[in-house]
């Protein structure tokens, strides 16, 4: 009896042992993933806005949005759409700035950090800032 229990005990330290040990993996592959995220700002004028329709586009409805800033094609590893780096949001106080911002022709720096995606796709503005000219930091 002594010996079964005494094997029984074995095996659920080294299961304790081992699962502590992936989890121990997990954050740390995690924290290297968040290091090596780049994070800063772009500005340029807005070049494109799009929302797309609930019907046919029901993972992207209203308030989701995403733009793109004229030249800007590079923001960390946030990817690029037709060339320019493309920012997903889905604020209606961000969509309202970005609006104004186009349709006055004014700059605008959005804050990326491109370990923070939409959809594990694209970059989410942290923030967005008008000027003339806009900011940058």
């Amino acid at each position: 009896m002594k010996s079964r229990a005494s094997a029984t005990l074995t095996v659920r330290k080294a299961m304790k042992s081992r699962l502590l040990s992936i989890a121990v993996f997990i954050v740390l592959a995690s924290a290297a993933a968040l290091a090596h995220a780049a994070t800063g700002t772009v500005k340029g004028q807005v070049q494109y806005i799009r929302t797309h329709d609930a019907g046919q586009y029901p993972g992207f409805a209203a308030p989701k949005f995403w733009f793109t800033l004229k030249g800007v094609t590079v923001a960390g590893a946030c990817p690029a759409w037709q060339g320019l780096v493309l920012f997903a949001a889905q604020d209606k106080q961000e969509l309202s700035l970005v609006l104004a911002a186009q349709v006055s022709g004014l700059e605008v720096e959005a804050a990326f950090n491109d370990a923070v995606l939409q959809d594990s796709t694209w970059c989410i503005p942290g923030f967005v800032t008008t000027g003339n000219p806009a900011p940058v930091n």
